[in-house]
């Protein structure tokens, strides 16, 4: 008693970028906002992906310039 059903198969139809680029738009906006009032309001971020993006770049920035510091010739002046 084995019963077979027919195989359906349904392709969606293909999105129009109009639509694809407006939803991208409203969904940065909306986590834009989010992250701006969660940072004015309780001076947190809203979620781990901003707090990536804004503390590499600087943590970055910070390792070049103590890299760049301990590299520097020292002059005789600065000796003991």
């Amino acid at each position: 008693m084995s019963s077979r059903l027919p195989s359906i198969q349904s392709v969606a139809p293909p999105a129009r970028r109009e639509e694809t680029l407006l939803v991208a738009v409203l969904l940065a906006f909306a986590g834009g906002y989010l992250d701006t009032y969660t940072w004015i309001t309780h001076g947190v971020l809203a979620n781990a992906e901003t707090t990536l993006t804004l503390s590499v770049p600087v943590f970055v920035l910070l390792l070049v310039l103590l890299v760049c510091s301990l590299a520097r010739p020292i002059e005789a002046s600065e000796q003991f």
